[in-house]
């Protein structure tokens, strides 16, 4: 009898957690509208540090991977960074969206 493996493979694991990930962003930002910045400075700052947020990831998952095995070190150290760029980029956009909204009418 043939043994099976349900091994999955590290590129669609971390597909898997970049797209839930984004998914709990968009819900953050549609569920918590008061996360969106409401003047041109705070969009900046949440553009900022959205480019700025995804170098933790790294040292964050070198951390991690000492102390927990490989696929729980990447859900706990890449899902909140992933997350949080997504929720910070959205919230950014969010407020650009609104100027336009209010150019148009």
């Amino acid at each position: 009898m043939l043994r099976r493996s349900y091994r999955v493979h590290a590129n669609a694991y971390l597909l898997v957690v970049a797209v839930a990930s984004a998914l709990v962003a968009l819900w953050l930002i549609v569920r918590v509208p008061s996360l969106a910045p409401r003047s041109l400075l705070g969009a900046a700052v949440c553009f900022g540090a959205a480019w700025i947020v995804p170098g933790f990831a790294v040292p964050l998952l070198n951390t991690a991977v000492m102390h927990m095995p490989l696929g729980l070190a990447i859900l706990v150290a890449i899902f909140p960074t992933l997350t949080a760029t997504f929720v910070l980029v959205a919230a950014g956009l969010r407020y650009a969206v609104g100027l336009t909204d209010h150019a148009i009418r």
